[in-house]
């Protein structure tokens, strides 16, 4: 969102919700694969019939706009790839919070009740984890991720995620 407000008067932004994120509806038995993920990124683009576009993304939405650009070289004149991750080997060199966190969410049995606890002081940790500046955390965002993160049924999708993260 703060990223939006640098780039507007040069460009016409599009800001996607991906399927189950943000404030998108969450589809029980909806795939959180990256062909599928990738799918909804394509949709948009062929369904406003964009053009030239420049596609942004950050970390999952930076793989997403890599991967939907080698497929629409028609359409994709760029790509900023912000923090692309690489998982699951990027889980792997994360921090031993994450590592244990991951690994807790997708264990079976407890991995639902897991899912759907996130203290604020446990997210803000895992999240400066992938900072080189570990200040720029805001806030706000922290707390915008913990209210999409109450969602019903998000914990579903987030387990969802973390599960599809080798596709």
């Amino acid at each position: 969102r703060h990223l939006i407000a640098l780039i507007q008067d040069r460009y016409t932004v599009y800001a996607l919700d991906l399927p189950g994120m943000g404030y998108s509806q969450i589809v029980p038995g909806a795939s959180y694969e990256e062909p599928a993920m990738r799918a909804a990124v394509k949709h948009l683009i062929t369904r406003l019939d964009l053009r030239d576009v420049t596609l942004v993304g950050e970390s999952m939405g930076a793989v997403l706009a890599l991967t939907t650009a080698a497929d629409m070289p028609e359409r994709v004149r760029g790509v900023m790839a912000i923090n692309p991750y690489d998982y699951a080997g990027g889980i792997k060199r994360s921090s031993f919070l994450a590592r244990f966190i991951v690994t807790g969410v997708l264990a079976p049995f407890i991995g639902p009740v897991l899912a759907g606890v996130e203290p604020k002081p446990v997210m803000s940790a895992v999240l400066r984890g992938g900072l080189g500046d570990k200040t720029a955390l805001r806030e706000d965002y922290v707390d915008e991720l913990l209210k999409v993160g109450r969602r019903p049924g998000y914990s579903k999708v987030a387990r969802a995620v973390f599960a599809s993260l080798p596709s």
